[in-house]
């Protein structure tokens, strides 16, 4: 039936009041499903297209740039002799979109209705869900970043500490910061200012245990002492989908009218008009070419 979770239990009250505003661990069944053994993984991390396959040394910092640690800090290792030595390699590998391969499609779409079960009447309008795949050497670090999107991390094998500090912080990230990121300005990731590291929403993380990561919600991650599997669904709403077109236009009218916008997040109504306005001038540029 529509209404049964099949892999994350999301049934408690509780995690409604917190989705958005603040992480929350689940608990799910994941971990004993044939398809996610590191051996199952191994030969889909191989088939997989290039594009879809991140590999960098998991000796990173922080305070590095995700997107680039894949060409700032190559393994010293094939991708294949790493998958084979992950104890020792001191290697990270993520997936982008595994549900490509017709053997994951089934499993992608089962994780979808729990999250469609789950959202559908405190933020509907699911879009742009996909998986992700994170396997990491012990004590591999995810450095600091935020995503364009909300996350349930499902944690399969080993464990790990996912560091969340509350979304919409400006102290942390401003309101420029979010508009440039959301704009996708080439090169440019927020970073974690000084002073901030401390402050963090620890959630010790273990096999069978998931976490949710609000839209937007600042975040790193710390293996453990032992080789972990993550996987993740990401996906927006026509909430998210709202708040990222308004973040763009504040964007885009600090360059064109050198004026500082209302900020994001504090008015639906402007928020709504702003994300409208922004379609409108995608149509007239796209209708002008």
């Amino acid at each position: 039936m529509f209404d049964r979770y099949k892999y994350a239990d999301l049934s408690i009250n509780e995690y409604k009041k917190r989705y958005a505003h603040e992480p929350f661990i689940f608990r799910h069944s994941l971990k004993n499903n044939s398809l996610l053994s590191l051996q199952k993984l191994q030969n889909l991390i191989l088939r997989m297209p290039d594009q879809n396959v991140f590999f960098s040394s998991g000796d990173v910092s922080i305070t590095d740039n995700l997107d680039q640690a894949h060409k700032d800090h190559k393994p010293k290792v094939s991708l294949k002799d790493a998958l084979n030595n992950l104890e020792s390699a001191g290697a990270f590998v993520m997936v982008r979109g595994p549900e490509i391969d017709s053997e994951y499609r089934e499993l992608f779409n089962d994780l979808l209705n729990d999250v469609k079960i789950f959202t559908r009447d405190i933020d509907p309008g699911l879009a742009g869900a996909m998986l992700y795949l994170f396997i990491g050497s012990p004590q591999s670090i995810t450095p600091f970043h935020i995503d364009r999107y909300a996350t349930l991390l499902f944690q399969i094998k080993g464990h790990k500490d996912v560091h969340v500090w509350k979304p919409w912080n400006k102290d942390l990230v401003s309101d420029m910061e979010l508009e440039r990121f959301f704009a996708r300005e080439e090169g440019f990731s927020p970073t974690i200012k000084d002073g901030f590291l401390d402050k963090s929403i620890v959630n010790h993380l273990h096999e069978g245990e998931g976490v949710h990561i609000p839209f937007i919600a600042p975040h790193f991650v710390q293996n453990s002492n032992e080789v972990s599997i993550s996987l993740s669904i990401i996906f927006n709403s026509r909430l998210t989908c709202r708040l990222s077109d308004a973040l763009t236009f504040n964007y885009l009218f600090r360059r064109k009218m050198a004026r500082i916008p209302s900020p994001v997040n504090e008015n639906s109504v402007r928020d709504r008009i702003k994300s409208l306005t922004l379609a409108s001038y995608k149509r007239i540029k796209n209708i002008s070419k």
